[in-house]
């Protein structure tokens, strides 16, 4: 399978069993068919699975992942519950009101996947090509239109250059 197959499904993944389930828990919360809690263990599996998924894809499936990839999978996952509660401590005190703001940022938690994909690519080049130079370039996609893929297009840059802002951290994933 081409890497090119692989990032596409890893993106079509994220938008139907990401971006899907995040707008429909949060529709269904928006509309009082659902609690706040029931909502956010939806939106915990979801984002645990996306994210799993990408981390597996990144290292050539699950049967292929070592411990130290299913511990990044663990440590990304951990970051984005973390990410995902204060998200709904917002929604209880009122501060994040529930609507279409609140549905992007749902989508965006599955967005990330991307980002942990891209990540655990990065973690394993880097970890097989220990002591050298590695260098990344930044390719502008069409949905891709944030204030940093715009000004990264392009350009080149050393692995871990502070310059560099890796996709799943610029403003628009």
């Amino acid at each position: 399978i081409s890497a090119q197959s692989v990032r596409r499904d890893v993106a079509r993944l994220a938008d139907t069993a990401g971006r899907d389930v995040a707008r429909q828990l949060t529709t269904a919360l928006k509309d009082g068919r659902i609690g706040l809690a029931e909502w956010q263990v939806g939106m915990a599996r979801a984002v645990k699975n996306v994210n799993y998924a990408a981390v597996a894809s990144a290292s050539g499936g699950v049967n292929n992942m070592t411990a130290v990839e299913r511990g990044r999978a663990g440590a990304i996952i951990k970051q984005q519950y973390a990410y995902l509660r204060d998200f709904a401590k917002q929604i209880e005190s009122g501060e994040q009101k529930l609507d279409g703001r609140a549905m992007r940022r749902a989508e965006m938690y599955m967005d990330a996947a991307k980002g942990s994909f891209h990540e655990q690519k990065r973690a394993g080049f880097a970890e097989s090509h220990a002591g050298a130079v590695v260098m990344v370039r930044s390719h502008r996609h069409k949905r891709d239109s944030c204030h940093s893929c715009v000004g990264l297009d392009g350009k080149w840059f050393t692995m871990n250059s502070p310059e560099y802002i890796p996709v799943g951290r610029r403003e628009c994933n």
